[in-house]
């Protein structure tokens, strides 16, 4: 499933995001538009990313490779 990011409301990618994974979709690509603001990866990761997959009992071993 592939979602379109909105750089001015993170909390509802986030909403979508774990809605998602609570039925059980278990890829997800997050889409980001163009012009890409300055540390959008970072962004990323610490407004969507983690704060979605910490709620899940198993995210620590279920991506060992990020860091933050």
């Amino acid at each position: 499933m592939q979602i379109v990011v909105s750089y001015d409301d993170p909390g509802a990618i986030r909403a979508v995001v774990a809605e998602l994974i609570g039925i059980g979709v278990n890829h997800v690509v997050l889409s980001l538009p163009t012009p890409y603001p300055q540390g959008v990866a970072r962004w990323l990761v610490d407004e969507i990313i983690e704060p979605v997959d910490g709620r899940r009992p198993d995210a620590d071993a279920a991506h060992p490779h990020l860091t933050a």
